[in-house]
């Protein structure tokens, strides 16, 4: 059985399997809710969908690489029993 597309095609759409996993389960989501798909569909499923638009670069990996420190407001004080 082979899979279109191939897991080395999409890992060079993302930086790790887990990543893959993520994207293509918020885009069933969003499929299953009414989105239109950005491929032509014929028989496939919401998965195959997904699959297929990351493939072909109609869904991109985006990520927020803020540093968690600039997260945190300027105005947050440390109380003394927290400095303890």
């Amino acid at each position: 059985m082979l899979i279109d597309p191939s897991l080395e095609v999409l890992l060079t759409k993302a930086d790790s399997k887990f990543s893959i996993v993520s994207m293509v389960s918020k885009r069933v989501r969003q499929l299953n809710a009414g989105w239109e798909p950005l491929i032509k569909v014929g028989d496939l499923k919401p998965v195959g969908i997904a699959l297929k638009e990351i493939a072909e670069d109609k869904i991109v990996m985006r990520r927020d690489n803020t540093p968690k420190e600039a997260n945190i407001s300027e105005s947050t004080e440390i109380t003394e029993s927290e400095q303890e």
